[in-house]
This record gives structure tokens, C-alpha cells and sequence, in this order.
């Protein structure tokens, strides 16, 4: 990540399900952590889905790395508990 620019955050539960997230802007990479304790599907562009890990409990959650140009995602549950940031 050295040398990129954050193009979108978000941290909290976010309300995925309903519509898709629109980022914005093109991404070289977008890095979801997984705060809840389910594992969650994330459909990227509408064309990508990837798995992120639930947290155990006692455990602490990490950053998922998804390289790529993604303007937008979409989770397979209605309120996800997700931090994500998007570089350039």
C-alpha cells in the first residue's frame, strides 16, 4: 500500500443488502475487515463475489486484501459490521 492514496472509508454496520455501495472512484485495492462473528459474501462490480472470515471470538480481525479496480460492492446479508478502505 505504500505510495497510495485512500479513495473511501467507511467503519460501522453497513446496510449492503439493500443496494449496492457505490465507492466512487477507481481503486487498485480494496480491503475489507470483517467485525462480526459470521462470515459474509461481498459481490464486487456486480461480476466478483469473495468470502470474508467472521472474527473468532477472543481473536482479533485483520484486513482482507481484494487488488483490483472496484467502484461498488454489495454484501449477501442486510447489516454487516465491516471496515473497509479503498487505495488508488
Amino acid at each position: 500500500m505504500d505510495g497510495a492514496s485512500l479513495v473511501y472509508s467507511s467503519n460501522g454496520v453497513i446496510n449492503a443488502s439493500v443496494s449496492e455501495v457505490v465507492i466512487g472512484r477507481h481503486t487498485s485495492a480494496v480491503y475489507f475487515m470483517n467485525i462480526g462473528t459470521s462470515a459474509i459474501q461481498v459481490t464486487l462490480n456486480g461480476l466478483y463475489s469473495v468470502y470474508i472470515p467472521g472474527t473468532l471470538a477472543g481473536l482479533i480481525p485483520d484486513y482482507i486484501c481484494i487488488p483490483g479496480d472496484y467502484t461498488r460492492f454489495q454484501s449477501n446479508v442486510s447489516a454487516v459490521n465491516l471496515s473497509i478502505f479503498a487505495v488508488a
